[in-house]
């Protein structure tokens, strides 16, 4: 029994979490310029997926968000804060979380955690 409520407390975590993260997207504004230094970044690493950047002033960190349609989230005063070396260097840290595929591992932990629960 105290599995089974862990596995229904893990899968209602998981799927609000997933909600959240879907709104904070659609509420979200691209920013070309961010765009094309992002591609630049994708190019020099090799990395033939292109991804979208959005500022949301929902996002408290730079973030890579999605398992099957990535985007890469940033604060929406990040432009402010840094400047375009920092800013590169920021794409390119959720870049290489691109390159690791960690939006899908994390997913699947997350299923396994609540299948662990059951």
């Amino acid at each position: 029994m105290v599995y089974s409520v862990g596995c229904v407390v893990l899968l209602v975590r998981l799927v609000v979490g997933n909600r959240g993260v879907a709104r904070m997207i659609r509420r979200a504004n691209a920013n070309p310029s961010f765009v094309v230094l992002a591609n630049e970044c994708r190019v020099l690493m090799g990395l033939r997926q292109t991804v979208p950047v959005l500022l949301s002033d929902e996002a408290a960190s730079p973030m890579l968000v999605g398992v099957w349609r990535t985007s890469i989230v940033l604060p929406e005063r990040i432009g402010q804060q840094l400047n375009r070396d920092e800013l590169r260097s920021t794409l390119v840290h959720e870049l290489h979380h691109l390159q690791r595929h960690d939006a899908k591992v994390h997913f699947v932990e997350a299923l396994l955690c609540v299948g662990q629960a059951g």
